[in-house]
């Protein structure tokens, strides 16, 4: 794959994976065909944010008004890469490139021959709305983006096959878990969380190898995307033990 169609697949992942957290009836979606907005409906938290956001085809003069609409509404705005003249537009500058994320996209002739998984961690994919999915559920509190997930709202993506849960377990306790997202051109590992006192285990490579497998050998995806903050330690870390093939712009 080129570098413009793996990062095209990047950007379809971001905005699966709100659609993803975005869940059932406690968000609404808007797109207004530049960009899309969620904002939770009812008693349960949810996210507020805009996001897979479209200029370059907008005037000079929309384009201003559509920047100034969108700041306006005072959530988080997930602006992408664009030419010089929007970036203009929403900066007053050309920023330096950020070298502080790297993104990558595996196939499954990428896809390294993981070890067994340690005696000690029983890993389970989630099937039911039971018990195991409201302890997968719990792991994420986003307070920042309220990306929070609820059984009652986000199991029918399960059911639908566009959500793939799985919790590693040590001692019966659940310590760990990740997903594998399914769209229609792209698939991602994500919302991979671990509890402090389990990292630096092995436990959350285990899971997630065992989810990329799980990925290319039972669901038949033809890529997982994901990515690494330079700057986070522990998820950089665990990017890199994955394996996965970072995006280089001079890929053919």
């Amino acid at each position: 794959m080129t570098y413009k169609e793996k990062m095209a697949i990047i950007h379809k992942w971001l905005i699966l994976r709100r659609r993803i957290i975005a869940g059932g009836e406690h968000v609404d979606i808007v797109d207004n065909g530049i960009y899309e907005r969620m904002m939770p409906t009812g008693v349960a938290k949810g996210p507020a944010e805009i996001f897979n956001i479209r200029l370059e085809h907008l005037s000079d003069d929309d384009l201003h008004n559509t920047i100034e609409e969108i700041r306006s509404f005072g959530v988080y705005a997930e602006f992408g890469a664009y030419d010089d003249r929007v970036t203009m537009a929403l900066y007053g500058k050309i920023p330096a490139p950020k070298d502080d994320v790297e993104k990558g996209v595996m196939t499954w002739d990428d896809l390294p021959c993981y070890p067994d998984t340690l005696e000690n961690i029983v890993i389970k994919q989630i099937t039911d709305c039971d018990d195991s999915f409201i302890d997968w559920c719990k792991f994420l509190d986003d307070c920042e983006h309220n990306w929070i997930f609820y059984p009652a709202y986000h199991f029918h993506l399960i059911e639908k096959g566009k959500l793939f849960s799985f919790l590693a377990y040590v001692d019966n306790k659940p310590v760990a878990r990740a997903a594998i997202i399914v769209g229609e051109e792209t698939a991602a590992l994500d919302f991979i969380f671990t509890l402090p006192e389990y990292r630096w285990k092995g436990i959350d490579t285990a899971l997630c190898q065992h989810a990329l497998k799980y990925a290319f050998e039972e669901i038949g995806v033809n890529h997982v995307a994901s990515y690494g903050f330079k700057w986070d330690d522990y998820a950089y870390a665990l990017f890199t033990e994955l394996g996965f093939p970072i995006i280089k712009v001079n890929d053919i």
